[in-house]
C-alpha cells in the first residue's frame, strides 16, 4: 500500500520545491491552491483541534499580536508604550 503513495509524495515534493522557486504570488497561489486539493483528497491526516489558549498583558504592552502558527510569545517585537 505505502508504494501506492509514492508518486504522490513525489508530486507534493516537486510542487513545494516549486514553490520555493517562484517569486510570483499568483503562480505561487495557484499551486498552494494544488496542494490543498491534494491534501483534501488523499487526507494524509485529520486536523482534530485547535488548542485554546489565554493571554493577558498590562494595558501598556504594544506590539503584541495573535499568530495561530506560533502561539508563543515573541517577546523581541513587545515594546512598553502608554
Amino acid at each position: 500500500r505505502l508504494l501506492l503513495l509514492i508518486p504522490v509524495l513525489i508530486g507534493v515534493t516537486l510542487l513545494i520545491f516549486t514553490i520555493t522557486q517562484l517569486f510570483s504570488p499568483e503562480e505561487r497561489k495557484e499551486i498552494y491552491y494544488e496542494l490543498q486539493k491534494i491534501y483534501f483528497e488523499d487526507c494524509p491526516s485529520v486536523m482534530l483541534y485547535q488548542p485554546v489558549g489565554r493571554h493577558y498583558e498590562r494595558d501598556w504592552v504594544q506590539g503584541w499580536y495573535y499568530n495561530p502558527i506560533y502561539p508563543g510569545v515573541y517577546f523581541y517585537a513587545l515594546w512598553k508604550g502608554y
